[in-house]
This record gives C-alpha cells, structure tokens and sequence, in this order.
C-alpha cells in the first residue's frame, strides 16, 4: 500500500511537470527598423530610427544598438529623458545604444524616434535589437549573435539584421572615389536584397559607370523605384550619397 501511494505521488508529479512546460515555452522577439535622415550638413547627418517589435513577438524591446564604424556619434535621449539611457560605445567600438528603462514596447507597437548625430556619410550597418523576456526565467529563442572585431566583443541575444547609419566619410573625396564607394553600396544592397531586381541593378550600374556618369538619371531611376524595386533603405543610401556629388564644385 504504502508502495502504491508512492507511485501515485510520483504520478502525479510527473502529470504536473507535464502540464506546465508548455507555459516555460522560450519567447519569440523580432523587430523592424525604419531609419528617417531629419538634416544634412555637408559632413555630417541627424537621424532617427523608429523600432517596432512584430506582432507574434512575446518578449518586449529593452535595448537598441547600431554599429557607428570609424565615428562617434551624439546619442540623444528621446523624451521623457528619465525612461532612456544612452551610450556610443560597446568596449571600444563606436555604436548607438538606447536602453528602456521604463515602459515596455511590446509586440505591435513602436518606439518613439530614437535621435542620433555625428559627422559622416550615410552607409549600410548592423543594428541588434535586445529582447526583455516576459518573465525573468524565460529566454528569447532567438540566438545570440557574436560578431568578433577589433579589441571588443558584441554579443547580443535577439534580433539582428542591416539598416543604414552614419560610417565615417572616405578619406578619398575626390569625385571618382566617392563614385567608386557608390557603386560597391549598389552592390551590397543587390546582394542583401534592398534592390530587388537584376536589371535594376545593372541599370545603377551603368549609369554611374558611363564615361560621363549621369547622376541625375541615377536620381530620377531611384525616385521612380522607390517602394518599388528599390526599398527606403536604399534610396536613402543612394540619394544621400548621390546628391553631394551634384551639388559639389
């Protein structure tokens, strides 16, 4: 008796465990990233980038970072200045950071404009987006990405992928060199999908490599497929870039 009383305890614990992993599931986190140019100088840049976490996410945004390769940047604290902290360095390597510290944006809704300035160029760059797990004994499914560079180490667990920010300029400015930088963004942005269409690219191409390159064209072609062909992402990298090339004597 006392043996099968036993096993039905052991039973039960069994049937209990059972019954509550699936609420110990691990959460889901992903974001999307919609990057604003609000003013230019002639060398330097303002943006802003708004984050929402995607519906289906059950983890909500604690932290925002952006790479800043080979420049410091002014990372502003969106209002109020008591929910947010920021910071534009990750060990030794120039990023944008903003932290939450009060509030959560949860799945379906966005962040306010998060401000960052400095002297640059507009260029493709990594961003991570750092999850708060509905409970403090839960962890996002999402894997962490580790990505070694010089003297530091940035290991984020949560969401990654590309978006533009401010890269230092090139110490080459002479015309035919930021032409050349051009046309290798084209490139990039063909390979991760910004530019959605084969031919498109090659038109990109073809106008910036003619003997005489017709940037105006390259405007206009950019103008005409945006939202189409072209994603916002490049069309910012590529009027941002294009248009000082116009404009300079």
């Amino acid at each position: 008796m006392h043996c099968k009383r036993i096993h039905s305890m052991l039973a039960l614990a069994a049937t209990l465990v059972a019954t509550a992993t699936p609420s110990r599931a691990q959460g889901t986190f992903a974001v999307r990233v919609v990057p604003t140019v609000i003013a230019r100088a002639r060398d330097s840049l303002s943006l802003t980038y708004t984050v929402t976490v995607l519906p289906g996410s059950t983890d909500s945004l604690l932290a925002f970072i952006v790479e800043a390769p080979g420049t410091t940047l002014n990372v502003v604290e969106p209002p109020p200045s008591s929910a947010w902290t920021t910071m534009n360095r990750w060990g030794k390597t120039a990023t944008a950071e903003w932290v939450l510290l009060e509030g959560k944006t949860r799945a379906g809704q966005s962040t306010i404009p998060l401000p960052v300035s400095g002297h640059g160029v507009l260029g493709i760059v990594r961003y991570w987006a750092k999850p708060r797990p509905s409970y403090s004994d839960l962890e996002t499914d999402t894997q962490a990405d580790t990505v070694t560079v010089p003297d530091t180490v940035i290991d984020v667990q949560g969401a990654k992928g590309l978006t533009v920010g401010i890269v230092a300029p090139p110490t080459d400015q002479s015309p035919a060199a930021r032409i050349a930088r051009l046309d290798r963004l084209i490139t990039q942005m063909c390979d991760v999908g910004w530019i959605t269409d084969a031919a498109r690219c090659a038109r990109l191409h073809a106008l910036l490599t003619s003997a005489t390159p017709t940037l105006l064209a390259l405007l206009r072609e950019c103008d005409m497929e945006r939202g189409k062909h072209v994603k916002e992402e490049a069309y910012l990298v590529l009027t941002e870039n294009v248009r000082p090339l116009i404009t300079s004597p």
